[in-house]
């Protein structure tokens, strides 16, 4: 090709392409071919009357050799001689696309995936219509965890071939892996026979389905899948999903199903619990919660889970003790903050509690609670303007978003 450019007098093009020719394979010949390129483009240059210094190496920057020839690139040719120009230019177009794409397939085979899109775009750069050619790029590019290019390449080659449904598979993967869910529950629809024979798409197409409050269709899926004989860490995903579906009473069986199976293993308890507490349960809660504990001793959120289920039974010391390590572990948790500012209020240690509704407050400002519980306990401490300051804000934040949050019941005094 960069000969086919050289002898057309397309220097720029050339010398791009020897270069480029050079990068994959060191070649005395196209060394020399190169060598010859620059200087006739260096006097061409000079005919012309540019610097020497503005001719070569910007100019080489800024060509795209693997654009196609313009009408005034050809229009020095005779008809005949254009047509034949530009027969040659798509046929060594296909050939050096079918040559870029093995490469690639080669590199992919080797699950080297960026070497593999280097040559899968240079492919398409030549000739995107190569065969195979935008879904080898989908695949390559979703494997690598390129999920935005992997969007563009797989929904052209869904263009190309729709009957190819491990394509449109893949798409609505990408697209979920982006949490484009409303886009990927509707290609998942589409190919729904092939995503249900593999648990991950199903989980996926679940997923999607509960995000975009498709709710029942959602535990239909997952409650196929949860009768199947899946490695436990992909039943707590599909358990999980009742969760987002505010199915917790399934939820509680199947995550009690991966205990059974397995005592040891991490999360289960901790899921089980906090769906008993979300169904009112704080009693049946408080083992699993405490069966977590002592499996993940470092895991805050069961003991923050443990600590508001020992509240709910009003078994506040425990709870008191809990929520202070927790805080010491990590200042920043908010609902920890948040809940012991409540119990010291309830308690009648309101400047105690200040403390700890500021620190849950100033770290989020995003939930209307944590100021209406604040602008409490400013009252009762005879802090007015603070107080009202608060309340101000509870209502500006009320105003603008109804946000729905676990524990509930934020508003009690």
């Amino acid at each position: 090709m960069a000969d086919l450019r050289a002898s057309e007098h397309m220097l720029p093009e050339a010398v791009e392409l020897y270069h480029r020719a050079l990068a994959l394979q060191d070649s005395p010949e196209t060394r020399s071919h190169l060598a010859d390129a620059e200087l006739l483009q260096k006097k061409a240059t000079f005919k012309n009357g540019a610097s020497q210094s503005k001719a070569v190496s910007p100019a080489r920057r800024r060509i795209d050799p693997t654009s196609k020839p313009t009408t005034s690139q050809l229009a020095h040719l005779s008809p005949s001689k254009a047509h034949m120009f530009t027969a040659l230019d798509t046929q060594l177009r296909q050939i050096l696309s079918s040559s870029f794409n093995d490469w690639g397939t080669l590199e992919a085979r080797r699950q080297r995936y960026p070497e593999a899109l280097i040559y899968f775009h240079e492919a398409e750069d030549w000739e995107a219509s190569t065969p195979g050619l935008r879904r080898n790029i989908g695949i390559a590019a979703f494997l690598d965890g390129q999920y935005e290019e992997a969007v563009r390449a797989l929904q052209l080659a869904a263009l190309r071939e729709p009957q190819d449904q491990h394509t449109c598979l893949m798409l609505a993967m990408s697209q979920f892996s982006l949490d484009r869910f409303s886009d990927a529950a509707r290609t998942f629809a589409m190919v729904a026979d092939l995503a249900m024979r593999d648990p991950r798409a199903a989980y996926a197409w679940a997923l999607s389905l509960a995000r975009t409050d498709q709710q029942a269709k959602a535990n239909e899926i997952v409650d196929k899948l949860s009768t199947q004989t899946l490695p436990l860490d992909q039943l707590a995903l599909v358990c999980k999903v009742y969760d987002v579906t505010a199915n917790y009473e399934q939820a509680v069986k199947c995550f009690r199903r991966i205990s059974q199976q397995d005592p040891t293993f991490k999360g289960s308890h901790l899921e089980t619990g906090a769906a008993l507490i979300r169904l009112d349960r704080p009693t049946e809660a408080i083992p699993e919660l405490q069966a977590e504990s002592k499996l993940s001793p470092d895991n805050l959120d069961a003991q923050y889970y443990l600590a508001y289920a020992f509240l709910q039974v009003s078994r506040k010391e425990e709870a008191a003790t809990l929520l202070k390590s927790i805080i010491t572990a990590d200042p920043a948790y908010v609902q920890a903050q948040y809940q012991l500012g409540r119990l010291l209020l309830d308690d009648g240690q309101t400047e105690q509690a200040i403390q700890h509704l500021e620190s849950a407050a100033n770290a989020d400002t995003t939930h209307d609670y944590l100021h209406y519980q604040l602008h409490v306990a400013y009252r009762r401490a005879g802090r007015t303007a603070d107080a009202n300051r608060e309340l101000k804000l509870y209502k500006e934040i009320k105003a603008s978003h109804r946000t729905i949050t676990f524990p509930q019941d934020h508003e009690k005094n």
